[in-house]
């Protein structure tokens, strides 16, 4: 169960990440299964399916680094998640390892099954809170994941969550993020000005996953990919296993697609 505390002041944003919730219904998203108020806490209690692999965060802590296989089986179901929020202009607004889980344990080499999950920061861009506020109410996440333009105090872009995957696939990948200081302020001006490299773990890793990261991570909104446009590259297309999903997977996959969702 996923307690949410109603602190003052905050309330709106309370209630915008249960709107949320209750608007998403995909395969590869947390789905509440009761949510309830609670006068004693002055809390909303969201029922929640228990995940028994765990989160993303803690494989990488694990193994340090993951394979590329897996990677982009993981990252191909979260693409496919955002592609689905997008379209409804919904975006996460924290995307990490630590909000991806596994549905089962984890096996390498074997297609983990995902569920985004924690939706605190996520926005949209159709509800009363971002009517109200605009970017105001969307400056907010976890500083080495954040994309230059959240720095910037620019207007919400779904792409912003992009940049985000891009930093997930480079820790993925190479055993740590692309972007990395003790020190906040130098951590901010290394993301503004895209200043990164590929360094000598990336000499075993294919360039098409170079590319992939590249394109992610592109400081410019305009050129940066889309989730749509991620799902068709090259690399994700070359290593998605075809392995059988399991029953309730494959058949809210038919679900979605009659709903011309993917």
């Amino acid at each position: 169960m996923k307690t949410i505390t109603l602190e003052p002041g905050y309330e709106d944003y309370t209630q915008r990440e249960f709107d949320i919730l209750c608007q998403l219904d995909h395969p590869f998203v947390m789905n509440p299964v009761e949510v309830y108020f609670s006068p004693i806490e002055q809390a909303l209690n969201m029922v929640v399916p228990f995940y028994q692999g765990g989160e993303l965060q803690a494989q990488i802590d694990e193994r340090v680094r993951i394979d590329e296989t897996d990677c982009a089986n993981i990252i191909y179901q979260l693409l496919l998640a955002l592609n689905y929020m997008h379209a409804r202009q919904i975006s996460h607004g924290d995307l990490k390892p630590e909000h991806l889980v596994f549905e089962n344990r984890y096996v390498p080499g074997k297609w983990p099954v995902t569920r985004l999950i924690d939706f605190g920061f996520a926005v949209d861009r159709n509800d009363r809170l971002y009517k109200k506020h605009g970017i105001k109410s969307t400056e907010f996440g976890t500083p080495i994941y954040m994309a230059p333009e959240k720095l910037h105090n620019k207007p919400l872009d779904e792409k912003s969550d992009l940049w985000s995957v891009g930093v997930m696939v480079h820790y993925m990948l190479a055993g740590y993020p692309p972007f990395w200081s003790n020190d906040e302020k130098k951590l901010f001006q290394k993301i503004k000005t895209c200043d990164y490299e590929f360094f000598e773990e990336w000499k075993t890793i294919s360039p098409e996953a170079k590319d992939l990261v590249t394109k992610l991570l592109e400081p410019n909104l305009s050129l940066r990919f889309s989730a749509a446009q991620a799902l068709q590259h090259k690399w994700l297309k070359q290593r998605v296993a075809k392995t059988p999903l399991n029953s309730q997977v494959i058949a809210s996959l038919l679900k979605h697609v009659k709903l011309n969702d993917f």
